[in-house]
């Protein structure tokens, strides 16, 4: 009786011992095959193009800062220039001075200047002396303008004043390699029928009641269903802009990035903007459409 239960135990064991093998051998065969296909060379690193450089993201710009300028930040704010609006530059440590006309967040003024952009070639000659003309990327003019006077005048600002020259001249050089912006996003390119697909979806249109579709790019397009709609897409989402029977006012269009801006009336000039010289719209240009729908 007892010689059968040793019998029994033994085989257990036997059984147990050879799981464990089993299980240790297919570990370890798993580790060595992955080990063996690892890659041994460098691996494809995606690198962020624009790094290293001021982004001007609502133009689609970037600059080059000179050795010592650091943390430039820009901001977009309107500008008493017909069709133009202006970049004002600025850096932390003029930022942190509690003079209020060398802190532009604080007082709206132009310590460091300011990027200015205008659409039409005649705004050249209405531009300060003290502008200098950086280049034309697109459709658009590119000015640097350096304010003529300092923003402490103060008995005791020497050492403010300096900062200023310093860092005016350090951006004087640096605006020079303004540039059109470099995309870090590896997008697929949509077919025709997949854009209005995703423009469609996203605005629960239907062709039944389209009269008209046109591309005018990966990230922009117009339609009519009741009502002629210009659409944008900016990180992924799109943006859509109603017009009415006439052009639509400009002060509405203050959130939408200046390159996705259709053809406005601004009240203020009594001009018409983001008109090209035909008169047909600057930013959704004829000559680059598609008519997927319509004419």
């Amino acid at each position: 009786m007892s010689t059968h239960k040793q019998s029994g135990f033994g085989m257990l064991a036997i059984i147990v011992i050879v799981a464990v093998l089993a299980i240790i051998g297919y570990t370890g065969y798993r580790v060595y095959t992955a080990f063996v296909n690892k890659p041994t060379g460098p691996q494809n690193v995606t690198a962020d193009s624009n790094a290293g450089y001021v982004v001007i993201e609502e133009w689609a710009v970037r600059f080059k800062p000179v050795a010592g300028l650091n943390g430039v930040t820009t901001a977009i704010v309107s500008s008493t220039r017909p069709h133009a609006t202006e970049a004002m530059l600025m850096t932390p440590a003029m930022e942190a001075l509690a003079i209020p006309a060398c802190n532009s967040k604080a007082s709206g003024s132009r310590p460091l200047g300011a990027i200015v952009r205008t659409s039409t070639a005649e705004d050249l000659s209405q531009h300060m002396s003290s502008d200098r003309l950086l280049k034309k990327i697109g459709s658009y003019y590119y000015y640097y303008y350096k304010p003529s006077e300092l923003c402490d005048t103060s008995a005791s600002s020497t050492a403010i004043d300096k900062l200023q020259n310093d860092t005016l001249n350090q951006i004087e050089s640096s605006v020079t390699s303004l540039e059109a912006l470099n995309s870090t996003a590896t997008s697929t390119s949509l077919s025709n029928d997949q854009l209005y697909q995703q423009v469609a979806e996203t605005f629960n249109l239907s062709k039944g009641s389209m009269h008209f579709f046109r591309i005018f790019g990966q990230d922009k397009v117009q339609y009519s269903a009741g009502s002629n709609t210009y659409a944008y897409k900016t990180s992924g989402q799109w943006h859509q802009i109603e017009e009415g029977e006439s052009l639509i006012d400009c002060n509405l269009l203050l959130n939408v990035p200046e390159n996705y801006r259709p053809p406005c009336y601004d009240q203020a000039s009594g001009q018409d903007r983001y008109i090209a010289g035909d008169r047909s719209s600057l930013n959704y240009p004829i000559s680059s459409v598609v008519h997927y729908i319509g004419e």
